[in-house]
């Protein structure tokens, strides 16, 4: 008969925290909490981790029990209410951070299913019916729990596969064990007769390992929780390896899904700070962050309406226009890759085949769907300004528009007595502009003005009285630090996307209740592509970080700038893995969605070459370079780092770069600092 045997720490559960002496500072940070600690947190975790070293020198047997430390402490410390104490707060703790390595656990339901016998073995100071508590507090059904305190033998010595050889009755080459360390569930199981599977998986990733180095962000206990929860979000991975969403999912844990929750962390820390009572996150790109901000309301308890708000350029630019009294058509003509007639038209909810004799001239009519070159573009905006009867057919069309988005607007409780600010992914502020036109016209615009909080800011138009618009990772309407950032929006609106369809407009139900007109019901690319996986992972994160970090625990520029690092790393040093993932991810470029293509399109060798030394132009607009770069093995890692140096060098030129140092670290400069 062979018994499968598993490890329990870092193989079967692992901790919310970077390393498991980590766990101490969170014993000491409740203890000074609750005013029973009069020295530093750092100073209590090295006492703790001496303690278990002198348990051990005094011990005869190969391992030490809890009881053994516990006896060291309070030799030090000669205050039993405290060391008793500390020590059940510990006991508690490790009870609270350990959670469910998915993939091993997964492999323990199914090996058991099959009828074989599972066993776990740990090397540890805690006792049997403890480990057993942890295994059963994270659902993980064995057969058998050996633990190295109960037996005073280890694993590392060879001694405790014996004992267990013994006491299930078996040979120990009928043993097969897997576990993360390299000596005593590897090596030293192997030497034993056992047939031994090292387990790799929960070694730290190189992102934890970046967020948990940075030494003058944060406290090394925020940075061990970020990080950790990184850590144990990518180790919850549901998904079958080597599928997208797997991949998916890895990469969520480890960048987007701690960048979009510091985000969303920042805006509610300015929310509190700024007297803001109401957030709105506006469509599509709000609604992944709605939920995150939901979750950390929730469970810390945040007296802030939080709401989702149907909106987009189509829906609200043009009936802005009536608000405004005027028509203003440049956002009508924004750039794109391919913009036609039909898209003109569709920007303002209107038919271009109803209005092609004003563009006769210049069009036949059977080129209403095609591409306008830039003269015609030119055409067609020239006559559009200068011909009053299509002019006030804009108007007209913005009135009716209008009309039914007052009636939403007041369905959502705006209001000129409540502070409200909407949250956006960026990058002009003209829906800010548009909606609060409208919120003005109506009489709903808050006194104090309306607030736009932004993932970055590229600029922002002139504004109404009051009107705040504010950048998280970027704001180059105020200044150009972190401007490496800028470039990558079609990136960081997928980390945004939702599950439905852009709203176009509103309808009034048969209750009377004004409901969004969307596109289509779902964003079936995004879906198509693996956006469930992505959402899932985000939200797990979310909810275990909210758990742990209080918002008053981190400053605003700590959260940007562990933000700032792995978007930086992710965006211009994307691994190969990274850049097929979300190389794959479909945009439109146009609001309209007429045309789709993936994030790096399809561009070869000899395409790539020319774009970084002929200086070629880019295919499209917010093309990934370095995802292009990345998914040629061979040469990525020698072309990404010329292009970086050829950026760089252009920063330098134009005096907006920053002199780097040699090898990666934080300087003075926060920006200079960030992209070294």
């Amino acid at each position: 008969m062979t018994i499968y045997s598993f490890d329990v720490f870092d193989t079967l559960i692992t901790r919310h925290l970077f390393k498991p002496t980590d766990l101490f500072l969170k014993v000491a940070n409740r203890l000074s909490g609750e005013k029973m600690l009069s020295i530093s947190e750092q100073r209590w975790c090295q006492d703790r981790m001496e303690a278990e070293a002198r348990a051990r020198e005094l011990k005869d047997s190969e391992e030490i029990t809890f009881a053994d430390i516990k006896e060291a402490m309070l030799a030090k410390y000669h205050n039993k209410k405290l060391i008793d104490y500390a020590f059940e707060v510990e006991q508690e703790l490790e009870l609270e951070y350990c959670c469910r390595i998915e993939s091993k656990c997964s492999l323990i339901e199914s090996l058991r299913s099959e009828g074989h016998k599972v066993i776990a073995i740990s090397d540890m100071y805690h006792s049997r019916d403890f480990i057993e508590q942890l295994l059963r507090k994270n659902n993980i059904l064995v057969d058998s729990v050996y633990v190295s305190s109960e037996f005073g033998l280890t694993k590392d010595s060879g001694s405790l596969y014996h004992k267990v050889a013994e006491q299930e009755k078996v040979k120990l080459e009928h043993i097969v064990h897997v576990g993360d360390n390299k000596h005593s569930d590897y090596i030293s199981a192997k030497k034993n007769a056992v047939v031994a599977e090292h387990y790799s998986g929960s070694l730290p990733s190189n992102e934890e390992k970046l967020v948990y180095g940075l030494s003058d962000i944060g406290s090394p206990l925020i940075r061990s929780v970020m990080s950790g929860v990184m850590r144990s979000t990518r180790l919850a991975n549901p998904f079958e390896p080597g599928s997208r969403e797997a991949s998916i999912w890895a990469i969520s844990s480890n960048m987007v899904a701690p960048l979009l929750t510091n985000f969303v962390y920042w805006v509610l820390k300015s929310a509190k700070i700024n007297n803001i009572e109401c957030l709105y996150f506006v469509a599509r790109d709000g609604w992944i962050l709605h939920k995150i901000a939901r979750q950390i309301v929730d469970e810390q308890g945040l007296d802030l309406e939080v709401k989702y708000l149907y909106g987009s350029r189509q829906a609200w630019h043009a009936p802005s226009q009536y608000a405004i009294g005027d028509i203003g058509i440049n956002w009508i003509f924004d750039k794109t890759t391919h913009l036609s007639l039909a898209n003109v038209f569709s920007r303002v909810n209107m038919e271009a085949k109803d209005y092609y004799h004003f563009f006769s001239d210049i069009l036949q009519e059977h080129e209403i769907d095609e591409n306008l070159d830039d003269n015609q573009r030119d055409a067609v905006k020239r006559i559009v300004a200068n011909t009053p009867e299509l002019k006030k057919a804009i108007i007209d069309k913005s009135e009716a528009d209008f009309l039914l988005v007052a009636e939403y607007l007041k369905q959502q409780g705006f209001s000129k007595d409540k502070t409200s600010a909407i949250i956006d992914v960026g990058w002009h502020g003209r829906l800010q502009k548009s909606l609060s036109h409208m919120l003005e016209y109506l009489g709903l615009r808050p006194e104090s003005g309306l607030h736009g909080f932004y993932v970055g800011l590229t600029s922002v138009p002139s504004a109404l009285e009051n009107e705040r618009y504010s950048g998280f990772l970027f704001d180059l309407s105020r200044s150009d630090e972190n401007k490496r950032l800028n470039g990558y929006e079609t990136l960081l609106e997928h980390f945004l996307a939702a599950d439905h369809g852009s709203t176009i407009g509103y309808s009034k139900a048969a209750d009377g209740k004004i409901e969004p007109v969307l596109r289509c019901e779902l964003n079936s690319s995004a879906l198509d592509w693996g956006l469930e996986a992505q959402a899932d992972c985000i939200l797990a994160f979310a909810k275990q970080l909210s758990k742990e970090v209080k918002l008053t625990d981190v400053s605003s520029d700590e959260l940007k700038d562990l933000a700032t690092v792995l978007l930086f790393r992710f965006t211009n040093y994307p691994t190969h893995e990274e850049a097929t993932t979300y190389g794959a991810a479909m945009f439109f470029e146009d609001q309209n969605e007429t045309i789709g293509r993936t994030i790096v399109g399809e561009t070869t060798l000899v395409d790539l070459f020319a774009h970084i030394f002929l200086k070629k132009p880019y295919p499209f607009n917010n093309f990934w370079m370095e995802g292009a770069i990345a998914q040629h093995k061979v040469v990525a890692p020698i072309l990404l780092k010329i292009l970086d140096a050829k950026k760089h060098a252009k920063e330098l030129l134009t005096g907006r770069g920053q002199q780097r140092e040699a090898s990666p670290g934080l300087a003075t400069n926060r920006s200079a600092r960030l992209f070294s």
